[in-house]
């Protein structure tokens, strides 16, 4: 789950990870009326489902909102894998110990299919990696200092992007964020133009 996301990008789904052989299968547009509701299902692979909460849901840093997400999740709150994120590249396994500040990170990779991670995003990307068998799968936080989180986290996962899917949450676009021409220039000459 993914909480906090209040915009929708325009170009949800079309953003290039600059994985090797990486394809779009499926490009799905959230309109505002899937806003409205507290969870939305963006999408599921065999048992996994990838989802994120909205504005509507409350803030999940709150204990009642967070009971309320659990609950109807059906979660219990134990089984909940959280890391403290610092907008970072930083990609760690997931435990189900309690943060700890000293250990940001801003992705985790699951150590079986009975856990459950949860990043927060406001502006940022919410990124699921799931393995075609179902065995493994991410969850990642990517916002503009940490673009190429989704690039360690395969490196971390150690298996061909082709065995992935990946399945990017809504951010904030264009219509709501100005890149300072600063910012723009590093990141060109870091990725390129594309």
């Amino acid at each position: 789950l993914a909480a906090g996301a209040q915009k929708l990008n325009d170009q949800a789904g079309k953003i290039s990870l600059a994985m090797q052989q990486s394809t779009i299968v499926r490009h799905r547009r959230l309109n505002s009326d899937a806003m409205d509701l507290p969870i939305v299902e963006l999408a599921q692979i065999g048992p996994l489902r990838a989802v994120l909460t909205t504005a509507t849901a409350g803030d999940i840093n709150q204990p009642p909102s967070w009971s309320r997400i659990c609950a109807a999740l059906k979660l219990s709150p134990e089984r909940i894998c959280r890391v403290p994120q610092r907008h970072t590249r930083r990609v760690v396994i997931a435990t189900v110990e309690p943060e700890t500040p000293s250990h940001p990170a801003d992705g985790m990779i699951s150590e079986g299919t009975r856990q459950v991670l949860c990043v927060s995003v406001a502006d940022c990307l919410p990124i699921f990696l799931i393995e075609d068998d179902g065995n493994r799968f991410a969850l990642l936080h990517s916002g503009w200092r940490g673009t190429g989180i989704a690039i360690n986290a395969l490196n971390h996962l150690g298996r061909s992007t082709n065995n992935y899917h990946a399945i990017i949450g809504p951010g904030i676009g264009p219509c709501c964020y100005t890149v300072p021409a600063e910012r723009a220039i590093r990141f060109r000459n870091r990725f390129g133009l594309e």
